[in-house]
């Protein structure tokens, strides 16, 4: 998130850099052989500011914006107990990893220590209404009954039938159909399918994620790590839309994050089209087309 565009924004918020074991911003070479130096950031930041003051520890499970990028499971593990030793709270942002996404109907369900509050959306309602729910320990509600301890705040739409009619829907319809397990099964094999074509395609740096939420980093030198150029990202992106295939970007990323009722004839399907679009003699063949797509997404002339 380029950061420096968005303020000001709130005090008292600072941060620690993510888990991102392909391209580690603590300089080490991997886990487990890093220790988990991602996690003991957390505790020295809590220790550098001020252990009284500290409330709260809020991640994403899975970094969708982030370009699809977890930690180890016992990233997770060592984040929750450093919380409970110095009295924060464990908040996790499960708004893209709920209801199924990562494989399991919440990507945090096994953790230990459990998120103290979760917060949701998108898939709760399949998308087709908002709503958005946060969910919280018994500890913590109990804190908010009785007279005088109630939360006020305006909620302008809170607690719309209508949303919440399409919510219950939805969530009936991801358990009723085992759409979780669905994501499980299917992302499993999508993914040793995507990893089968590294091994043919040297522009894959690496290919991460759970469930049917995956990421593909492509690189120009897998031993350096050299991310291709934006430029590069945008004409590869162009042969993808033109070969039928709709894809979302970040930076020298592709993220996949199919619909939950994906099989496996599509997963192949997918994996075809990045086949195609990386081959460079296909891409000589579409060049034509491509530079004149690529003109009206330039001058952004829509029909």
């Amino acid at each position: 998130m380029d950061s420096d565009k968005f303020g000001p924004l709130l005090p008292g918020f600072v941060q620690i850099e993510p888990p991102y074991c392909y391209r580690c911003p603590y300089g080490k070479d991997g886990y487990p052989g890093c220790e988990l130096a991602c996690a003991q950031a957390l505790e020295e930041k809590i220790l550098a500011e001020d252990p009284d003051t500290a409330a709260a520890f809020i991640l994403e499970p899975v970094m969708g914006d982030f370009s699809v990028v977890a930690g180890p499971d016992e990233y997770y593990t060592r984040v929750g107990e450093i919380c409970r030793r110095y009295g924060l709270l464990l908040i996790a942002d499960e708004v893209t990893t709920g209801f199924g996404r990562t494989g399991k109907l919440f990507a945090t369900q096994d953790w230990d220590p459990q998120p103290d509050m979760l917060c949701l959306g998108k898939a709760i309602t399949n998308g087709y209404v908002p709503l958005s729910a946060t969910l919280v320990t018994q500890a913590i509600y109990s804190r908010f009954l009785g007279k005088g301890n109630y939360f006020s705040h305006g909620v302008t739409h809170g607690g719309h039938p209508v949303s919440c009619a399409v919510g219950l829907a939805a969530v009936d319809l991801i358990l009723r159909e085992n759409l979780a397990e669905n994501s499980k099964q299917v992302g499993v094999y999508l993914k040793s399918r995507l990893e089968e074509l590294m091994t043919r395609r040297p522009i894959i740096g690496e290919v991460r994620g759970k469930g049917l939420m995956l990421g593909v980093e492509l690189v120009k030198n897998r031993q350096t790590k050299k991310p291709i150029s934006d430029n590069e990202m945008s004409d590869l992106n162009v042969d993808i839309v033109l070969l039928g295939l709709l894809i979302s970007t970040r930076g020298n990323n592709i993220r996949l994050l199919p619909p939950l009722i994906f099989d496996e004839s599509l997963a192949d399907e997918i994996v075809r089209v990045l086949d195609q679009a990386m081959d460079k003699k296909l891409l000589n063949e579409l060049g034509k087309k491509g530079r004149l797509i690529k003109e009206v997404l330039r001058t952004k002339i829509w029909p």
